[in-house]
C-alpha cells in the first residue's frame, strides 16, 4: 500500500483465497488492514454467491471482469470501473 513505489505483479501466479463470505474468493494484491482501510482485490463470485453490505474506511476501487456486478447503486457490466468514496456501504446485493 506504497503509493510512492512503483509495485508490478502477476496476479495469474497467485492463488485464490476464500473471502469470509462462502463461494466468495479472492487475490488481495493491496490492502492496508485485514477487512478494513484501503483494499484492492480481485473478486471471484461462484453462482449465487453474494457479499453482505460492508464499509471500506479508505474507500474501494472496482474493475469488473466479466459478468455483471450488481450492488445497491446498479448492475455494472463488464469493462466498468468504479470506484466508492470512504463510508459508502459496499456489497450490497
Amino acid at each position: 500500500m506504497d503509493f510512492s513505489q512503483c509495485i508490478v505483479m502477476n496476479t495469474n501466479e497467485q492463488g485464490w483465497i476464500a473471502s469470509p463470505i462462502p463461494g466468495v474468493w479472492r487475490k488481495p494484491p493491496g490492502r492496508e488492514e485485514a477487512e478494513r482501510g484501503h483494499a484492492t482485490s480481485i473478486v471471484k463470485y461462484e453462482p449465487g454467491a453474494t457479499f453482505s453490505r460492508h464499509n471500506h474506511p479508505g474507500g474501494e476501487e472496482i474493475y469488473v471482469l466479466e459478468d455483471t456486478f450488481p450492488d445497491e447503486t446498479g448492475d455494472y457490466p463488464a469493462g466498468t470501473y468504479f470506484q466508492n468514496p470512504n463510508g459508502l456501504p459496499a456489497g450490497a446485493f
